[in-house]
């Protein structure tokens, strides 16, 4: 992990490099949706990241969230189709799935399940495609 490598280079200790880390952590700019959003839909966050680091950022959007597969509690990480199974086993059936994600390697998985895929651009124009999908 690239962390890990820069903090070894760094010489710096764990403590330290969470610090670092959780200081340059922020929610991105479509959090701001969220809570809209779930009235229409259900929320799932599948992310490749660190528990410790990235729940506490999310706290203040659990309570729109359903549900939040973290890669470094499940054991796997994304593009590896198992992630991608562990969260369709939860999901409801017969719905329509959106999945958004900044890197397209991450798409492919989502698309041999059958989920809507979209592409989560720098200038955000993917917020308003689900404002459109979802009518907000």
């Amino acid at each position: 992990m690239w962390v890990r490598r820069q903090s070894k280079q760094l010489n710096q200790s764990d403590e330290l490099m969470r610090r670092i880390v959780q200081a340059h952590l922020r929610l991105l700019p479509a959090a701001e949706w969220v809570a809209k959003w779930s009235e229409k839909a259900n929320i799932h966050i599948l992310s490749n990241h660190r528990h410790e680091w990235l729940t506490p950022v999310l706290a203040p959007l659990m309570p729109y969230i359903t549900s939040c597969t973290i890669s470094s509690e499940v054991g796997m990480c994304k593009p590896d189709a198992s992630i991608y199974n562990n969260l369709h086993d939860r999901l409801e059936q017969f719905v329509e799935i959106y999945f958004v994600d900044d890197q397209e390697r991450n798409l492919i998985p989502a698309r041999e399940k059958g989920w809507e895929t979209i592409l989560a651009d720098s200038d955000g124009q993917w917020i308003e495609t689900i404002n459109e999908l979802l009518k907000c």
